[in-house]
């Protein structure tokens, strides 16, 4: 299964509120369903969390073919795209395809929160370097973490540095049951003395944010049971 992950940020001229609604509330309806996607996470950013990414949404689905190629094969790929327009930031954009080493498994759900790390490996180490100490050393102090419900690592596949320029190296995801508990785990030393210096070993500087998450498409879920979540996050509105 290829995780394929679009980050974008929210247009200039539509507020907070919208660019979330419309992402959760529209978008996913802009045309037909895509049938080779299997699963679809929409991830939501938290600002009061922190972070310095440029981006206010990742959008999360897997399926069976890179995401370009949906596009160009599936009309409700394509209908997506031209409803991007309402809401993303063309200029603050970018796609990851991975495939995902999950460290820690758990239950997923909606309203959780997310930590999304874009890593590129530090100048001086090669790519092998940059995951044996991703998996080895990195991995256990996230384990560390109060609080932590679910990690994974989320890899660039060997074939993407042969055909194509590559942004980064992989993602690594780091889940949280609520917002509560996503503060304590930041507030913690473990992830201030540990967790955030340990980038540095191996990494250039990271792009990172916090987001709420919403399982728009997910095994289990039915149409109707996913209607109801949307029109009650809406409702409810999000974290700020």
């Amino acid at each position: 299964m290829i995780h394929n992950m679009y980050f974008f940020g929210r247009k200039p001229s539509v507020s907070s509120f919208e660019f979330h609604r419309h992402y959760l509330e529209v978008h996913p309806f802009a045309g037909p369903r895509i049938k080779s996607i299997t699963r679809y996470i929409q991830n939501h950013r938290v600002h009061s969390l922190g972070g310095n990414a440029p981006f206010d949404a990742v959008s999360e689905f897997w399926s069976e073919m890179p995401a370009v190629l949906q596009s160009r094969n599936e009309e409700g790929a394509r209908t997506r795209i031209a409803d991007e327009e309402h809401f993303i930031d063309p200029r603050r954009t970018a796609w990851m395809a991975a495939t995902d080493r999950v460290v820690v498994e758990g239950n997923l759900k909606s309203g959780m929160i997310q930590g999304v790390f874009q890593l590129t490996h530090r100048m001086g180490i090669t790519i092998d370097e940059f995951r044996r100490y991703w998996t080895e050393v990195h991995g256990p102090i996230v384990r560390a973490l109060p609080g932590l419900t679910h990690y994974q690592q989320c890899i660039e596949p060997e074939e993407a540095y042969t055909y194509g320029d590559v942004r980064w190296d992989g993602v690594e995801e780091i889940w949280f049951e609520t917002l509560e508990s996503a503060r304590k785990a930041l507030e913690s030393v473990e992830y201030q003395r540990s967790f955030v210096p340990d980038f540095e070993r191996f990494c250039e500087p990271v792009w990172y944010f916090f987001s709420e998450a919403q399982l728009v498409t997910w095994p289990g879920k039915s149409k109707d049971q996913i209607v109801r979540e949307i029109k009650a996050k809406v409702a409810q509105g999000w974290p700020q």
